[in-house]
């Protein structure tokens, strides 16, 4: 019987944390959609900033700040709990850099006062290092598309 049990355990274990990277491998496609929809930045950022709660069990516990080019890009409901997010202990967040070596961090913040359980592990961790790696290739692209729609470019191509 106690075999049986600890079986159960495992399996229910198990099925969590498959459910989790449903959730986790969702959300990273969602955000693929969103870039691919070719918005500006500003719009981008902020639209993959409300679907990165949605990966988590309690999306209505987390908030998610992404800060890039001096801006901040927050979730909904997120600024009503602004004050207990900034003095929270209980986040995790993932920077990155892009071309232009302009820094951004992606920050995910517990706003219900957890009990002694681990907040975040490394599942967390390793997603919000993908969608910072998403976010970096999409800024990097638009800024090169940029580049290349300037009339400078088109004046140095032409002279050549």
């Amino acid at each position: 019987m106690a075999e049986f049990i600890k079986s159960e355990r495992n399996i229910r274990k198990l099925l969590a944390e498959k459910t989790y990277n449903l959730r986790e491998l969702a959300c990273i496609n969602e955000i693929s959609e969103i870039i691919s929809l070719g918005k500006s930045i500003d719009e981008t950022l902020q639209n993959i900033v409300y679907k990165i709660p949605e990966s988590l069990e309690n999306p209505e516990n987390f908030g998610v700040t992404i800060i890039y080019n001096k801006k901040d890009y927050k979730s909904s409901d997120f600024s009503q709990r602004d004050d207990f997010a900034k003095s929270s202990k209980y986040s995790i967040f993932s920077k990155f850099v892009t071309i232009d070596d302009t820094r951004g961090k992606v920050i995910l913040y517990n706003l219900h006062e957890p009990g002694r359980d681990k907040i975040f592990g490394h599942e967390e961790e390793r997603f919000l290092s993908s969608v910072s790696s998403l976010i970096t290739e999409y800024i990097n692209s638009f800024r090169a598309r940029q580049v290349l729609k300037s009339p400078d470019k088109k004046q140095a191509d032409a002279a050549n």
